[in-house]
């Protein structure tokens, strides 16, 4: 396809999603105005870029043109170059008009002094942008490659033959990856039957597409080979095992470098005063409403008697924190680390005598 009909389609498509976008005005979406902000500028200096290149290429085609030698072969090709002219005059029209029909529908707005961006942009203000630039994009092709062809006409014929040769190689390349029939031997390859006039052409599978089908046969093979005959590899579930085994050993080694290994099993009474001062904020913080602040009780027992709903071991205590009780004593193990459960229950064991809430449980 040549850059010129790429650039009418792109205008043409541009109208096609203006019209489908008015028709879907309706459909109510709360724009990301920062992130819009930020695409808009992005695509504004996108679009300044392509029109700099694009006035350069044009003063580069210009100045090729006016020189004596080029009138003369402009003149020449004046009459066989008409209709590609007109293709290209519609396309440019196609472009002037997407790019005023595009100005009007956009809904920027000026927004100083609201805290967010300067400049409202909305999501259809985006699209247009983005087919504007794609627009700008073809054009810009199409003008490289008018400027290819005038600095084509330039060269030396030696130097021509030699363009041309690298085409036809990369034609040889082209034959060999697809196998493709040349247009003009096509019809030794037409099949009998036709439709509507409409008649098939037999064409090999392009050779890249086999290749690439025998090798996902013997991958295939290797893979059953590998998984299922010989049981080499691990499946799926055997994979996975193995990960949360791997994984589960990175926890435990985290657990250990950090304490945090610590449960109702292996819990020790801590006597260092930094843990006990720790243990005495989350017990104001999260214990008096149940057991008052002394530890004299009130929803809960008295903490600070001889007598225990549960034991007075550091292990016993550290289970009941943990994982609550079924006489409404709450589970803290969601909200504590295992190290704050031991430094709250070895606090409570250091808690002096205070009346308070009658005795319960046993006396230990």
């Amino acid at each position: 396809m040549k850059a010129k009909h790429f650039l009418t389609i792109t205008a043409m498509s541009f109208f096609s999603v203006a019209s489908y976008a008015q028709e879907t005005a309706q459909v109510v979406i709360v724009p990301d105005y920062d992130k819009n902000f930020k695409l808009f500028m992005g695509m504004t200096a996108l679009l300044i870029v392509l029109l700099l290149a694009i006035y350069i290429v044009a003063k580069s085609i210009s100045n090729l043109t006016g020189s004596d030698k080029y009138k003369a072969k402009l003149l020449a090709k004046s009459e066989a170059d008409s209709k590609a002219g007109g293709t290209s005059a519609m396309a440019i029209v196609l472009l002037v008009g997407m790019l005023l029909f595009g100005s009007n529908a956009m809904a920027l707005s000026f927004t100083p002094g609201t805290g967010g961006p300067w400049l409202k942009v909305e999501n259809a203000d985006l699209i247009w942008m983005l087919f504007i630039n794609l627009a700008l994009v073809g054009m810009y092709f199409y003008m490289k490659s008018v400027m290819n062809q005038l600095i084509e006409n330039t060269l030396p014929k030696a130097e021509i033959a030699a363009k041309q040769e690298a085409k036809n190689s990369w034609f040889k390349i082209n034959k060999i990856l697809t196998d493709v029939v040349p247009i003009e031997e096509e019809e030794s390859i037409i099949m009998d039957h036709e439709f509507d006039g409409i008649r098939e052409l037999d064409n090999n599978l392009p050779p890249w597409w086999v290749a690439l089908f025998w090798i996902t046969i013997i991958f295939s093979i290797g893979y059953v080979l590998h998984y299922h005959v010989f049981k080499t590899g691990d499946l799926q579930i055997a994979e996975y095992e193995k990960a949360m085994e791997e994984s589960e050993k990175k926890v435990q080694e985290y657990l250990t470098l950090n304490a945090m290994n610590v449960d109702e099993n292996t819990a020790t009474v801590m006597t260092e005063s930094s843990d006990l001062s720790a243990g005495k904020i989350l017990y104001n913080d999260n214990c008096v409403v149940c057991h008052k602040a002394n530890g004299e009780g009130d929803i809960g027992p008295n903490l600070t008697d001889d007598y225990w709903l549960y034991s007075n071991d550091i292990k016993d205590i550290f289970k009941v924190i943990k994982n609550g009780t079924s006489k409404g004593m709450p589970e803290h193990g969601s909200r504590f680390n295992p190290i704050q459960i031991q430094q709250v229950s070895s606090y409570i064991l250091t808690l002096e005598y205070a009346e308070g809430k009658e005795p319960e449980g046993e006396k230990m």
